[in-house]
């Protein structure tokens, strides 16, 4: 075969490949990529969905949480200021700390305040006011008042009268007045 046979039986070859290789890429890559770019979409969707899912889940669970804790604030409000008036539950914790003080109690006696009428925002409160009388050391009046300040029901001290309880040295009479307060439904 001669030369220019040769060449020009090159470029017959070399021809076909290259209208091969565009063939092949025209029908079999450039479709399988489209198809791949297509895919790759919906992955980015669906992960950004999961996502999505995933921050109304956790904001949820938080809303959830902070609905259980104010459900527990309601509670503890509840204690502070009952519903109603809960006198024999008021003369009872004031009974029950005197006695975890070391006070002895010597008279209790208790007197219902008008109540404040309620606004459109809040609803009136009544006020009771106890006249306690306590005997016992110093100590056990501080005590008292340390419990008294760390019960869950609000307690003010209006006045305390200090006095001198008989012969015995560091027993005194303690007369307190408490105001405690309760809602008015």
């Amino acid at each position: 075969m001669k030369g220019s046979t040769k060449r020009a039986f090159s470029i017959l070859i070399a021809s076909v490949f290259f209208i091969a290789a565009v063939a092949v890429y025209a029908y079999l890559i450039k479709p399988t990529y489209q198809s791949i770019n297509v895919k790759r979409g919906e992955l980015y969707t669906k992960t950004t969905q999961l996502s999505d899912y995933k921050n109304t889940i956790g904001q949820m669970q938080k809303l959830l949480a902070a609905y259980e804790n104010l459900s527990q604030a309601q509670q503890s409000a509840s204690l502070m200021l009952p519903n109603d008036s809960s006198i024999p539950q008021a003369t009872y914790q004031i009974s029950g700390l005197a006695l975890i003080s070391g006070l002895n109690l010597q008279s209790i006696s208790l007197k219902e305040l008008a109540a404040t009428p309620s606004t459109s925002l809040l609803k009136g409160m009544g006020t009771l006011r106890f006249n306690v009388k306590l005997s016992g050391t110093y100590e056990s009046m501080k005590s008292f008042l340390q419990n008294l300040g760390a019960n869950i029901r609000i307690f003010n001290i209006n006045s305390i009268k200090v006095e001198k309880s008989g012969n015995i040295s560091n027993v005194f009479t303690f007369n307190f007045e408490l105001d405690t307060y309760y809602q008015i439904k």
